[in-house]
């Protein structure tokens, strides 16, 4: 991500390859990377966030100045504070916004805040909470106890409610 990619040597043919295509390839890799796993916007630089889905340069540029000016983000809903992100930006980037240390677990997970609601039910229904994502050994017991769960049985039974 910090270089160019016509700087990337790519073996003999590199000069085969238009600039252009090479670097849109690169592009969406990164993209899709980054989507992938997800970022910690605490600790996050601006060429980074701005590969989220949703985000671009100047917002990216916002987050962090929003961080660097207020201290890190506690929970996702701290977003909407930052100048461009409205409902549809939030809505396309805050499941892959993580913050681990965040005053909510589920900030930390995949999990986007609109099925918070949804996951602290299911957490409950298995007897455990959010705090539990914390705890490792709470955590594996969680894991242990999904692979046993039907999720239509689940879904079924939160539709419903």
């Amino acid at each position: 991500m910090k270089i160019d990619p016509q700087h990337v040597g790519v073996g003999l043919y590199q000069h085969d390859v238009r600039a252009k295509h090479l670097k849109e390839s690169l592009e969406a890799v990164i993209e899709s990377c980054v989507n992938e796993v997800g970022v910690e916007v605490n600790t996050a630089s601006v060429p980074l966030l701005r590969h989220v889905s949703g985000l671009n340069q100047m917002v990216a540029r916002d987050l962090v100045e929003f961080r660097v000016k207020n201290g890190g983000f506690r929970n996702r809903e701290q977003f909407k504070q930052v100048a461009g992100i409205g409902d549809a930006r939030f809505t396309q980037a805050a499941g892959f916004l993580k913050i681990p240390d965040g005053d909510d677990p589920l900030d930390a997970t995949w999990i986007h805040p609109e099925s918070y609601p949804v996951a602290r039910q299911v957490l409950t229904e298995l007897g455990f909470s959010a705090a539990d994502l914390r705890d490792k050994q709470k955590l594996d017991e969680l894991r242990d106890k999904l692979k046993m769960v039907n999720p239509a049985d689940i879904a079924t039974r939160n539709e419903r409610r």
